[in-house]
């Protein structure tokens, strides 16, 4: 099996990945304390211990909440921190390395392909991309796949995100909720379809430097909230609260899947199929003891 370190493991992405990983390789997992991004010497010291074949890099703050120092320091500084650790040990395998399709913010055209001007919105996605410019620079010194997944959810993601708040409240019966724009509409990837994704690129012998991870489909706030009404049996009053309107939220988002379905991805779940799943999931917490 191929030795593979793994940064970022522990995170709602990180925690799912490893169930995928751990039959297919010889799978390191690094303590939390002994590497910080922001420390090269760190990175240098971990890769020259585990000696790994591929590196698969996680590891970012979440836009939710972050200082914006912090998130160029760690997703951007620290991923060019990786980077030259990698090129310094003489590394000559595969980084992969977890962007965002949120790069490309508010980009008019859809589906949005890997060819696509970004047009980042906030801090974010100007970190990631920056990090993607970083791979750009080293791509003669690290290979690196870079992947920009769509709207990710499932089972275990933190309830800042909207849909995780939205199953707690159906569950909770609660009578009313607040939400912002309800016609935002987004690419959903199901975390095990996102695995599957994973999978595929892994496997793949010369796969894309860079990929998006998308469904091609969109899905409008509105259209979630009556589908959970159904599964539910449970109609909350909506109210919109202006101070969740977001005067640069992206209306619209739809990713071009082609390159992911080239490698052999298929869909496994449907939208349906994952509300069904964190509702049913989230039903059994609230009744455990």
């Amino acid at each position: 099996m191929k030795k593979a370190l793994f940064l970022g493991a522990s995170g709602f992405l990180g925690q799912w990945m490893q169930a995928y990983l751990r039959d297919k390789y010889d799978l390191s997992i690094p303590q939390r304390k002994t590497w910080d991004l922001t420390d090269k010497a760190s990175l240098r010291a971990l890769i020259d211990e585990t000696s790994p074949e591929i590196v698969l890099n996680f590891a970012a703050l979440s836009h939710t909440g972050s200082a914006t120092e912090d998130l160029y320091r760690i997703n951007a500084q620290g991923h060019l921190n990786l980077l030259e650790a990698l090129s310094e040990s003489a590394f000559s395998g595969r980084l992969y390395f977890v962007s965002t399709a949120n790069v490309y913010g508010a980009a008019p055209q859809n589906p949005l392909s890997e060819t696509d001007r970004p047009l980042p919105l906030n801090h974010y996605s100007c970190a990631k991309l920056l990090a993607e410019h970083y791979c750009a620079m080293m791509a003669g010194d690290v290979d690196t796949v870079i992947i920009r997944p769509f709207s990710i959810i499932g089972v275990g993601q933190a309830e800042t995100f909207l849909l995780p708040k939205l199953i707690r409240n159906f569950v909770a019966k609660s009578e009313i909720i607040e939400l912002g724009n309800l016609g935002v509409e987004r690419d959903f990837i199901d975390v095990r379809d996102f695995c599957a994704m994973m999978e595929a690129v892994l496997a793949a012998d010369a796969p894309p430097p860079l990929i998006n991870f998308a469904n091609a489909e969109v899905v409008s706030i509105q259209t979630i909230l009556d589908m959970l009404g159904e599964i539910s049996a449970h109609r909350p009053e909506i109210r919109i609260n202006p101070d969740f309107i977001r005067a640069r939220d992206i209306l619209y988002q739809r990713g071009d899947n082609s390159l992911i379905r080239s490698l052999g991805y298929a869909r496994k779940y449907s939208m349906e199929d994952t509300l069904h799943w964190l509702y049913a999931e989230a039903q059994m917490k609230t009744e455990r003891p």
